[in-house]
């Protein structure tokens, strides 16, 4: 069985305004970025790359040489 999707509201004018913008704001806010998409926000929060976990950030006591084999449960 197919899973229906909802449409993308299109925008057509002045009186799609609200519903538009409550659309974008929904999925922005499911995907936690409206913060920086948030046309009421004057400074816009920088976004920052997070780094790649290492081994020692899971288990701070293993041994540098250590590889994801040797980690236990």
């Amino acid at each position: 069985m197919a899973i229906k999707t909802p449409k993308a509201l299109v925008f057509n004018g002045l009186d799609d305004w609200y519903d538009w913008l409550n659309y974008i704001k929904d999925l922005a806010t499911a995907r936690r970025v409206w913060s920086h998409a948030d046309p009421a926000v004057e400074a816009i929060p920088a976004l920052v790359e997070p780094s790649i976990p290492t081994i020692q950030d899971v288990k701070p006591d293993a041994a540098a040489d250590a590889n994801i084999m040797t980690l236990s449960e």
